[in-house]
């Protein structure tokens, strides 16, 4: 008797109510219910025309009246930053009875590194020996600073990781002496050429070579190593095959250590000339090359 009077239930929860009322009245509940309402104003901000759509801010708890507030569309895109473009493909993926409109292709997907192919790139920059700057003030080396002597290039670090993640990519390449990327497509083996290599195809490559010198850029790399003034003990002990001893490293590390404290004693000498306002002069000579122009208050020799 209840539904041939007109009576209807929440479709969100078990009570019964009147059809035509406002609110479902619930029986186990003073007041309507609480999803019914949340329903009801996600149906009417996206309605199913375009005169039917109502837009709402959330209530503010602060205000005085903890209720939603009706406002203008452009207030509300303004308010949660969404374009009128995409609004209106909201609202017709709405009208169509999507959840979301459709995505683009690819969209959301992340050109993130591998893990595995980060962790070979940079195994790679330890494979060749490398060594620190001279004239570093720091006496341990930068983990992110690498020096290489000549004849090493970004390259040699990528075919190095190749080599380790895809051997057999990397002996592909040495048989028909082609590394796909890096060396000039006009040299590039033909179809037949791939056919009659002994793996029968072309191989993919686990990273490219533009992708290994983006990530490697991220570094300090230097490889002219052997334009850099240094002195002679210190090139005998980078020049050393093998590796140095304990007692050669000890050694080192001292002559590093008085070369910092001179350096660091010039430089005040000099900040002290040039405060000094003309009372002072500070000359440097280089008695192992050229000498140094000397300091004088007013920059001239």
């Amino acid at each position: 008797d209840f539904f041939k009077k007109g009576g209807s239930g929440c479709c969100y929860c078990t009570s019964l109510g009147i059809e035509g009322q406002e609110h479902v009245g619930h029986r186990y509940a003073r007041n309507s219910c609480p999803r019914f309402e949340r329903a009801e104003r996600e149906r009417l901000s996206f309605g199913a025309s375009a005169g039917n759509v109502k837009y709402f801010l959330p209530a503010v708890p602060e205000a005085a009246q903890h209720s939603e507030q009706q406002v203008h569309a452009d207030v509300w895109r303004s308010v949660f930053n969404i374009g009128r473009v995409v609004m209106q493909k909201l609202l017709a993926a709405r009208r169509s009875g999507d959840l979301t409109p459709p995505r683009k292709a690819g969209s959301g997907l992340h050109n993130r590194m591998p893990e595995r192919v980060e962790t070979e790139l940079k195994a790679a920059l330890k494979a060749f020996p490398r060594h620190q700057s001279h004239y570093s003030a720091q006496l341990e080396a930068n983990e992110t600073e690498y020096f290489y002597d000549p004849g090493l290039s970004f390259a040699h670090f990528w075919k190095t990781a190749c080599a380790s993640l895809e051997p057999v990519f990397a002996a592909q390449c040495e048989e028909l002496q082609f590394w796909p990327g890096y060396d000039r497509t006009k040299s590039r083996p033909s179809v037949a050429a791939y056919e009659r290599s002994f793996l029968g195809e072309e191989a993919t490559p686990p990273v490219s070579y533009t992708t290994a010198l983006r990530y490697y850029k991220r570094f300090d790399i230097k490889f002219d190593s052997k334009k850099v003034d240094i002195c002679k003990t210190c090139y005998r002990f980078v020049n050393v095959e093998g590796g140095l001893t304990d007692v050669q490293k000890a050694e080192w590390d001292a002559h590093k250590h008085e070369a910092a404290t001179c350096f660091k004693a010039r430089s005040d000498m000099m900040k002290e000339a040039r405060e000094s306002g003309g009372r002072r002069e500070c000359l440097q000579i280089d008695f192992a090359a050229n000498p140094r122009v000397p300091l004088t208050n007013i920059s001239l020799a």
